[in-house]
Order: structure tokens, then sequence, then C-alpha cells
């Protein structure tokens, strides 16, 4: 358990020691998203400011993605996820060398597992070789054979690893939750001749799990993060395995048509291991291969032998989700709001894919971290964020507008 991702929550010690200063620029953002069919428009506004503190006046003369992802070569899904709450807030984990924890995350963290355990009991797979660049992701594509195999027998499956390519960004995450349901059986009304012999396509819904400490209902603010965390759990499951069968009327494949289209082309696995500098031919060893085998028995180890490598993992994957024959259907998106006492559901949002507003936050957050413009802090309207914030004390974006007219609080 301890190579994934516990409670969205990425491992933030990989740091630079030092950050150059720079002077503050102007800097204006307009954003206009579109959530659920309702317009949003938010005008965000930067002027140059003099800072109270040595780390709020540390401008940088590199990235954001330079300083703290360059080395390991890709975001979380949290990294592009985290700034939609408050992106001085994110500033500030990153620039003191925080990692977000508190008493709430490790109640959270212990519904997760409570939760992935009822569809994968503990196993005492740990990870061998330390020293191997490929075996941690070996361990994950392991983890999603698990996982397959876990959803085309019990239609269901959780903590499920992924990651790939959105826009000009390679992407890694967990996703809490997947879940199939039948479609029926196939008729001779549907148009592809497959459906002939093959059984009937089932509905496939992907599911964030969250703690809920109050019964009220959870903010607009929260929702909206959450949604955008779901919807690029959504597309990264679906661009991983090329051989799904995949019938839909829903435009989660909108985003393919941009500047990246001819990198799409391309095998992205191939692309993916290439810029992390990863060998996906290297055999990854006996003690590896005989944990694959005793973890997974239902795969014969012929097959094991034969892929012992990150390409021959991902070949055996890839082989799995050619089983699934997945229909895309209205409201597939959720999140569950939990209840870390009673361990049940508080509330339940179902929502669609749209790849506008998927589209939309990713530039933005995708700004901040890749060009060198300043960190933007909540609006008027969203200052209740600010009362359980941990540098609510300190902020320079809260002091300056605390000092100036509620009008020029954006």
């Amino acid at each position: 358990m301890d190579d994934y991702e516990v409670f969205d929550v990425e491992d933030l010690n990989d740091f630079l020691e030092q950050l150059d200063r720079q002077e503050s620029s102007f800097l204006q953002i307009s954003s206009n998203l579109k959530v659920d069919g309702t317009d949003s428009e938010v005008e965000w506004g930067i002027t140059s400011i003099e800072h109270d503190t040595i780390e709020a006046d540390m401008f940088r003369k590199k990235t954001l993605y330079d300083l703290f992802r360059k080395r390991r070569g890709y975001l979380n899904v949290t990294d592009l996820v985290s700034p939609l709450w408050c992106e001085v807030q994110q500033d500030y984990y990153l620039t003191k060398k925080i990692k977000k924890t508190s008493p709430q995350m490790i109640k959270g963290s212990s519904v997760h597992q409570h939760l992935e355990y009822e569809t994968t009991p503990p196993t005492d797979r740990i990870l061998l070789n330390k020293t191997s660049k490929e075996e941690p992701w070996a361990l994950k594509i392991l983890k999603q054979i698990e996982g397959l195999q876990q959803l085309y027998l019990n239609g269901i499956t959780r903590e499920f690893p992924i990651w790939g390519l959105y826009k000009d960004s390679f992407v890694v995450g967990i996703i809490d939750e997947i879940s199939l349901a039948q479609q029926g059986t196939s008729t001779k009304e549907h148009s592809d001749i497959r459906d002939f012999w093959l059984p009937g396509t089932r509905n496939i819904y992907f599911t964030d799990n969250k703690t809920r400490f109050s019964n009220a209902k959870p903010s607009i603010s929260q929702v909206f993060q959450s949604k955008i965390q779901v919807m690029y759990y959504a597309h990264l499951f679906l661009h991983y395995f090329p051989s799904l069968n995949i019938k839909s009327t829903q435009p989660l494949y909108a985003t393919q048509k941009d500047d990246n289209q001819m990198k799409l082309e391309k095998p992205w696995m191939d692309s993916f291991l290439n810029s992390l500098n990863l060998d996906g031919s290297k055999d990854l060893g006996t003690e590896f291969l005989e944990q694959s085998i005793r973890t997974i028995p239902t795969i014969p180890e012929d097959d094991f032998k034969e892929n012992n490598s990150l390409n021959g993992l991902y070949k055996i994957s890839s082989k799995l989700a050619r089983r699934l024959r997945l229909n895309i259907s209205d409201k597939n998106l959720g999140i569950t709001y939990w209840n870390p006492q009673t361990q049940q559901p508080l509330h339940v949002e179902k929502f669609n894919y749209e790849p506008t507003t998927l589209d939309d936050c990713y530039n933005r957050v995708n700004s901040l971290w890749r060009t060198m413009r300043e960190p933007v802090g909540v609006s008027p309207n969203e200052v209740f964020k600010c009362r359980s914030c941990e540098f609510r004390e300190e902020c320079w974006w809260l002091q300056k507008k605390q000092s100036m007219p509620i009008r020029n609080f954006e």
C-alpha cells in the first residue's frame, strides 16, 4: 500500500533547496467556466504587491513545474485540482515544503482503505527492489491487472492506478472506484456486428469517495473541485487502453483534437516511458515474477514469464481490457461523501463529463505550473475557505485584500 497515493495526497518531498527571487508583475486572467450548463465568469486580477515575509517574496526565475515536478517528469491529478481551491494556498504548500496532512485526512484514509479492502483483500505484496526505476511502475500495472479482473468478474474495483497524457502533460492518479452495470442483452437493433455474438455492453461509472464530517451538503466550490478530479480520471482511463470496446454518445474524446493530435496517435506508453527514462523491455527479475504469480494466480504463469517487463505487463492489462464492452451512459461520473464514523454514504453527486470545463480548468492551472505568473487567491464570495487555511495569519493575498475596499478583492 505504501507505493500508492493515499487520500489524494501526493508526496511533496522532492524539492530544490533554494528559490530565486524575481520582481512581481501584473497579470490578469479571465476565465469563463460552464458547469452543468451554468455560466460562471470570474475575473482574476493581480497587481504588483509588497510581501511581508521572505517566503512570499520569492518570485521565481523558474516555474513551479521546473522547481517541484520536472525531475519526476509528471503531474499528479491532485496537482491539477488543488489549485482550483486556492492557488495561493497551493503555492505555500510547495514553497514551505509542507505535506498536507490532518486528523481529518487520517480518518479519510481509513475510509478509503475500508472501501478498498471490500473489493481487494490485503496481500503480502511489497516493493521488492527499490533500486529499480521500473519496478514501482510495474507494481502499479500489476495493481491494474488485479483491478481489471475484479471489474470484469465482480463489476467493481477500487484504488485503480492510472496515468497518461492530457494535452501536453503526463498526469498520474488513482481512481477511487470504477463500477459496471449491465446494460442489457444484445439485440439485432445494435449497429455493431460484433453484438450478434458477443455479450451486451455494460455502463461504466467513475466515482470519487470523499469523507464528510458534517451532514450539511458540501459547498459548490468543494463539489466543483471534485468534479474536475473525476473528469481527469475518466479521461485517463478511457485513453489508457486503446483496446477498450466503447460505445458512447458523450464527448469523452473531444480533447484529442488539438495540437497534440499527432503525439496522441503514437503509442503514448512509449512516450511516457521515454520521458521518465524507463526501459519498457527490461526484465523485472525472478523475485518480481514470483511475486506476480503469487499475487494474481488466475493469470497463467506462462503469461507472466513471457511478459515480465513494463511492456509485457501493459500487454497483459490491455488484453484484459479488451474483454470489457463499455457503454458511456448519461451522468456516469459521481462523488460519494462518506461519514467516517459510520462509514455510510451521506450525499451523492452524479454528473456528466464536460470537456470544455475540464479544458478551461487545465489551462488555468497549467499556466500556474508552467509559467511564472503569480498565484491567485480566493474571490470575495469564497473567503470562507480562509477560515480553515493554516496560512491565513501570514497570507499575503488575504492581507493585501483586507486593506482594500471589497470591490478590489477580485
